[in-house]
C-alpha cells in the first residue's frame, strides 16, 4: 500500500514538472529568446560566466541543462531535438546543497 502511494506521488510530481517545463518553454519561445545551443552556451559563458553543472532529459525529447557561475547566477536552458535552445528560467544566489556524506561534489 505504501509503495503504491509512493509511486503515485512520484508519477504525479513528474507529471507536474513536465507540464511546468512545457509551459515555460512555450513562454520562452514567445519571447524569441531562443538560438542554436552552441550560441546560447557561448553567450552564457562569455556574458555571465556560467558553465554547465547538471543535465537531464524530458519526456518530449528535450534536454534540460543548469548553468551556474562562480558569482551565483544561474540559467536553466531547454534544448530541442533540433538543437535550438531556450532559456526558461534564470536567477541569482545559487547555492549547492548536498546532504553530508552523499551526492555529487561539483
Amino acid at each position: 500500500m505504501m509503495r503504491a502511494l509512493g509511486r503515485a506521488a512520484l508519477v504525479f510530481t513528474l507529471a507536474l514538472i513536465a507540464v511546468a517545463l512545457s509551459l515555460t518553454a512555450a513562454l520562452a519561445q514567445e519571447f524569441e529568446a531562443c538560438a542554436p545551443r552552441g550560441t546560447m552556451v557561448e553567450m552564457l559563458s562569455e556574458v555571465f560566466g556560467e558553465e554547465p553543472r547538471a543535465i537531464g532529459l524530458t519526456g518530449d525529447e528535450r534536454m534540460m541543462e543548469l548553468f551556474v557561475s562562480e558569482a551565483g547566477t544561474w540559467t536553466i536552458l531547454l534544448t530541442t531535438a533540433t538543437g535550438i535552445s531556450c532559456p526558461i528560467s534564470e536567477g541569482s544566489s545559487f547555492e549547492r546543497r548536498t546532504p553530508p556524506g552523499s551526492g555529487p561534489t561539483w
